[in-house]
């Protein structure tokens, strides 16, 4: 006869709190708590795999008190309150266990412990086995020949005898074991002075409590007079932790049933909360894809997308870069579940295809020069671009999916195409036969693959536009934001990066020859200091050089427990030692070496002789640009090295390159947004801020300001854009921290509009949960409220920067 599968019984507020402090403080788009909620999600799923065919029950502790609290009003005194952060997760996750069809036990009165042990005990009297799932100790008084413990933290099953290896007593002594040692944190007497050891030696020997208390005299030293003391509140600390067996639950155990998931609720909490939603039993969207392979067909296909006024599009490449992508093929939709594709390079595919890019270059000129439509699809930018180096201009609208879900949520840091589909569409979006990067993962690769998911591509392409042209219309700022900065600057950038920008290739290579001499050279010298060559690259050989060998002190630190060589200790290192100075200085020249003067001129493109850079607009939460392949927004310039790789950027014969930027734009519009009249009166006057602001905080006149006293009013002035602290300052100035909060005090007072906007930036960033620019983007704040001081003070500094960067953008 088969036995049947164990019941299993789950600690729910347990995991609760052990997934909030053991996860980092995970938060879904809105900025609501979550990872307690995963936590908890994920140990059930990891339940229902390890233990599939058994009864699977949840149980919550109640709100309010039990009957604990009426025999010993100070239970539990000791207790701080619950994190806020892990309170508001309670209730939604006790929603989704039910969502999940378990059966979710929720009691008033008693704790989950006493629940769980009336549930074990039902079990055993029915002949059933069961585990208890929890990482509470006072749990071990349960564990029979019926019942087990699976640790939460260990992830050990124990018996009896696992149990008496871990406490020193068996299941039947637990409670006698608690009640002699306490419980700080529930504030539960005990035996002062007396810890687990001392209790498992004193049941060791006399079996139990009362046998104990009997022969209390026999009991020597001081640990003998706190027993004969504690002897009246033994009994009440022995009540409080034995757990309740006789609960009365809602139904008996045979008839808490689990029940089939409610997969629309479900969905709507995975997506409320940003967790992945696959259940079995969803119909995916689909897409029906028409292949084209006839000219007629293809004239009939642009007809019925100019008639509908917008198409989705996803263009097929065998690349990344716009500047050296081949195109495949084009998929593009008109109604949401149908789509078309156009093949267009055959020596690819396993399949011909009857029409070739010239073929369909017509039509698809015709389609994208109407002004009338609106192109939809995600990176459009580089759509745009590839299509250009194909001479092919686009005069239709734009719509880009992935500066649209940007604007709504800027703060989101998934932002691939997938993660906006499962964000506001729910669905998941096939892997394409080309990869994740547009890199074929095979040589054989069939049309119908490409074809059925290109084409379901430009689906979703199209049903985003739909959602999110509504979400955005109905926010004036945002929709503005959208269709007056980022669309049209998605154009400029366009222009930009097909322009290029003209380097010295000769000069940089040349520059990587001096370099690579004086990277040998400082190889030398650290060899021969060392006694032994090692790679000066390997953090790991570098490690065992400066501190088992140089025995130089160890200042920090890494996550695993080593010394640290991080650039920060070596500076600090090398106030006091060369040794160091020379590893810097080996960094820095490598790194220029290996990113610019090696790595440049590899990348200028053989057709126009330029470079080519990748703007990126929905990189940052706040709205400023970055670069990539190659970044051209972080050439150093603070060396005579990095001065040099700057002048490689030339222009052509005949032509000048202009440089514009705006004077201290940041300080312009913290002036602005706090409306400080002294701030303000500076730049009317047209004073250099950093002078000014240091006359103002120092008492001094302009022409007594030195360029020391400029430096330090700069440091200010950028300093409490960024929110930094006193200490932040100090470590920057060289001074210490008294005198750094003396400076910031005075600048308050010098300047107290600063001061109040930002303390009023904060307040609102705490109220409405984000803050916003002057033009009205939006910058989500949700660990503002936290209980962890670390995260709330780096979300305050986010919440005062932001507004100013993000305007500044």
């Amino acid at each position: 006869m088969t036995a049947k599968p164990p019941i299993i019984l789950i600690d729910a507020t347990g995991y609760l709190f052990q997934a909030f402090y053991a996860l980092p403080p995970l938060t879904n788009s809105d900025g609501e708590p979550t990872g307690a909620i995963y936590g908890l999600l994920k140990t059930i799923e990891k339940l229902k795999k390890d233990y599939p065919d058994s009864k699977h029950l949840v149980v919550f502790d109640a709100p309010g008190g039990t009957f604990r609290d009426k025999l010993y009003p100070d239970y539990k005194a000791n207790r701080p309150p619950i994190a806020n952060e892990l309170r508001v997760q309670i209730t939604p996750a006790q929603e989704l266990i039910k969502a999940l069809g378990n059966p979710c036990l929720i009691i008033k009165g008693v704790e989950a412990d006493d629940v769980i042990g009336t549930l074990a005990r039902e079990a055993e009297e029915s002949g059933m086995e069961s585990i208890i799932c929890t990482s509470d100790k006072d749990m071990a008084q349960l564990v029979s020949d019926k019942t087990r413990i699976l640790n939460s933290k260990t992830d050990q099953l124990m018996g009896a005898e696992e149990i008496h290896a871990k406490y020193g007593v068996y299941p039947e002594q637990i409670v006698d074991w608690l009640a002699l040692t306490g419980d700080k944190v529930d504030n539960i007497p005990g035996v002062p002075g007396v810890g687990a050891k001392t209790a498992a030696k004193w049941l060791s020997e006399y079996q139990n409590l009362n046998e104990l208390i009997a022969c209390k005299e026999k009991i020597k030293g001081k640990a003998g007079e706190n027993l004969r003391a504690a002897v009246d509140s033994l009994v009440l600390s022995r009540r409080l932790v034995t757990i309740e067996r006789n609960v009365e639950l809602p139904a008996s155990l045979d008839k808490l049933e689990t029940q089939p998931p409610d997969s629309k609720a479900l969905e709507a909490m995975y997506r409320r909360f940003g967790f992945q939603y696959r259940p079995a039993n969803k119909t995916p969207a689909t897409t029906n894809c028409s292949l084209i392979d006839k000219a007629a067909s293809w004239s009939e296909c642009v007809n019925r997308l100019l008639e509908q006024g917008s198409f989705g599009c996803h263009l097929v490449t065998d690349s990344t870069h716009y500047m050296t992508a081949k195109m495949i093929g084009l998929a593009l939709s008109a109604d949401s579940g149908e789509a078309w594709y156009l093949p267009f390079r055959q020596d690819l595919l396993d399949t011909q295809a009857s029409l070739s890019f010239e073929d369909i270059l017509p039509e698809l000129r015709r389609l994208l020069g109407t002004a009338e439509v609106t192109l939809v699809g995600y990176d459009l930018k580089r759509t745009l671009n590839i299509l250009a180096c194909h001479s092919v201009t686009c005069s239709v609208g734009l719509w880009d999916n992935a500066l649209a879900s940007y604007v709504l949520k800027s703060s989101d840091s998934k932002r691939g195409f997938a993660d906006i589909c499962r964000r506001w569409l729910g669905e998941e979006v096939p892997e394409t036969a080309f990869g994740a990067k547009g890199k074929r993962k095979t040589e054989a690769v069939s049309l119908q693959d490409i074809a059925r998911n290109s084409a379901q591509i430009a689906d979703f392409n199209l049903r985003l536009y739909q959602t999110l042209r509504q979400k955005l219309e109905q926010s004036q700022a945002l929709y503005r934001i959208f269709s007056e900065l980022e669309m049209p600057l998605l154009l400029i950038l366009a222009a930009m990066e097909q322009a290029g920008v003209l380097i010295d290739g000769q000069a940089l290579q040349t520059q990587s020859l001096g370099l690579k001499a004086r990277l040998d050279k400082i190889r030398l010298s650290v060899w021969k200091e060392a006694g032994e060559e090692f790679n000066l690259d390997s953090p790991v050989q570098l490690r065992k050089v400066l501190y088992d060998k140089m025995q130089l002190p160890v200042l920090s630190k890494t996550p695993k427990g080593e010394a640290s060589t991080a650039e920060s200790v070596l500076a600090e290192l090398a106030l006091t030692h060369e040794f160091p100075k020379w590893i810097m200085d080996y960094r820095t020249l490598a790194k220029l070496k290996s990113t610019y003067t090696d790595s440049l001129p590899r990348q200028i493109n053989g057709r126009t002789g330029r470079v080519h850079t990748i703007f990126h607009q929905a990189e940052t939460s706040t709205g400023r640009l970055s670069s990539s392949d190659p970044n051209l927004q972080n050439i150093p310039t603070k060396t005579a090295d990095g001065k040099l790789v700057k002048k490689a950027f030339v222009a052509p014969v005949g032509k000048k390159l202009v440089v514009a930027d705006y004077s201290q734009i940041e300080l312009r519009i913290m002036a602005y947004v706090s409306a400080d009249e002294r701030l303000i009166g500076a730049f009317q006057k047209g004073q250099d801020i950093h002078s000014a602001t240091a006359a103002e905080i120092l008492g001094l006149s302009l022409e007594q300001v030195t360029e020391n006293h400029r430096r330090q009013a700069k440091s200010v002035n950028f300093g409490l854009i960024y929110g930094i602290s006193s200490f932040g300052l100090s470590r920057q100035l060289g001074i210490p921290v008294v005198e750094a909060r003396k400076y910031i005090d005075v600048y308050f007072k010098k300047y107290p509009g600063v001061k109040r906007y930002m303390d009023e930036i904060c307040a609102a960033a705490r109220q409405q949960g984000h803050v916003e620019t002057v033009f009205g983007r939006r910058l989500d704040t949700p660990l503002i409220t936290s209980s962890n001081r670390p995260q709330r003070q780096a979300a305050e500094r986010a919440a005062i920067n932001a507004p100013i960067q993000g305007t500044a953008a």
